[in-house]
This record gives C-alpha cells, structure tokens and sequence, in this order.
C-alpha cells in the first residue's frame, strides 16, 4: 500500500483589525499562553490553536500582518527547522521586501 503525503496546502485567513507589529507576530506565535488576560468562559485559552491547527496540516506556519502604511511584517515556523535545530522558533521573513531570514527564538 502507498501512503500519499500532501506537499502543500494554503490557507488564508484575513480580518479588518488592527494588525500586528514584529512583537505582536512573536506573541501569537509562542507556545502557551498566560491565563490571567482571559475570563472564565473564553476561547483561545491556552496559546495552542493557531500552531496546532496549521501544523495538523501542514509542515510550515507562515503569519504575514500589517499595521497599516503599506509595511508588512512576515514570520515563519517550520516543522523541518524545529526538527533539524532540536527547538521552536519563529523566523522573520521580514518587512515589505521579505528578504532577510534572522530566526527569532520565542
């Protein structure tokens, strides 16, 4: 029997908020969350969701955000990188060019 794998799936997700900065990006991307900034009965509780839910399918998390003024910052997770350097982190892509590649540790 052959087991497929699929290679790549693309997911976009967009909303009409704020948006967030380079730190905001860093902050939605770490693992677990403190529990004293939600109420009782709320969502999102436990800082797991976003990574779970992208990495249940597929193997990169890529989250691209915008404040406004035509500057976008973009962050990367990549399951491969985890693997080959043995801890999670996130890599910036950049602002607006997305050329650079400075992994961030989070």
């Amino acid at each position: 029997m052959t087991i497929a794998r699929i290679i790549s799936v693309n997911f976009l997700s967009s909303t009409d908020g704020d948006g967030m900065d380079e730190q905001g990006i860093l902050k939605c991307l770490m693992l677990g969350s403190p529990d004293d900034n939600y109420e009782e009965h709320s969502l999102s509780k436990f800082g797991l969701g976003l990574k779970s839910a992208a990495f249940s399918q597929g193997e990169q998390l890529e989250v691209i955000s915008s404040q406004g003024g035509g500057q976008f910052n973009k962050f990367v997770i990549s399951l491969e990188e985890i693997s080959k350097l043995g801890k999670y982190m996130a890599g910036s892509a950049g602002s607006q060019t997305m050329t650079s590649n400075s992994p961030q540790s989070i």
